[in-house]
């Protein structure tokens, strides 16, 4: 009997390693997708405005055009960068993790069986 109350604590277990990934996994990789098309979104606008200054304009001079050109750039890729800095902290050893996990929860979850067949098979 007692080789089968541990198989079922090691096959509790072992599940809830494998759904790490469907419990954790999936918020990470949403994070990182939409910062993704947060970064693709912010580079459109920043080409897109880019573009609308080199349009023919007679009030500003070319000092004051590349002043806004820069201010652009500036305000642009600062915001560029933090999406990527998101991206790379949600997802950073995440996939190492997830997998390893799954393999020790596989790993459990055989033992856990093997461990009531030996139990069903002694009683």
């Amino acid at each position: 009997m007692s080789y089968t109350i541990i198989g079922l604590m090691l096959d509790i277990v072992g599940a809830w390693l494998i759904a790490y990934e469907f419990v954790f996994g999936y918020s990470k990789k949403w994070r990182a997708k939409l910062a993704e098309n947060r970064i693709s979104t912010l580079e459109s606008i920043r080409s897109d405005i880019k573009r609308m200054w080199n349009l023919p304009s007679p009030p500003y001079t070319g000092e004051e055009i590349a002043g806004f050109k820069s201010e652009i750039a500036q305000k642009y890729d600062l915001q560029i960068q933090e999406q990527k800095k998101i991206i790379e902290t949600s997802t950073s050893g995440h996939e190492d993790k997830s997998i390893l996990l799954a393999l020790l929860g596989l790993l459990l979850l055989t033992a856990g069986f093997i461990l009531q067949i030996v139990g069903a098979i002694s009683a």
